[in-house]
């Protein structure tokens, strides 16, 4: 994977997991460009937030998510 001419784990990684229930990315917006400067940043939005389908109850569980 490339990103920007610079091969992607030549970096440290920080991946930016959102409060709940119903969290989404957009949290970390504001802070996003200052975290960029020390680390590539993956963001994660747990099933049935931000732009994904909704998704049954049954599914958003931590089991589901570790799957």
């Amino acid at each position: 994977m490339q990103k920007e001419n610079m091969a992607l784990g030549s970096r440290p990684v920080m991946l930016l997991v959102p409060g709940g229930p119903g969290g989404n990315h957009a949290v970390y917006l504001p802070i996003a460009e200052h975290l960029l400067k020390f680390a590539d940043l993956i963001f994660f939005d747990p099933r049935g937030c931000a732009g994904s389908d909704s998704s049954d109850a049954e599914y958003c569980t931590m089991y589901h998510y570790i799957d």
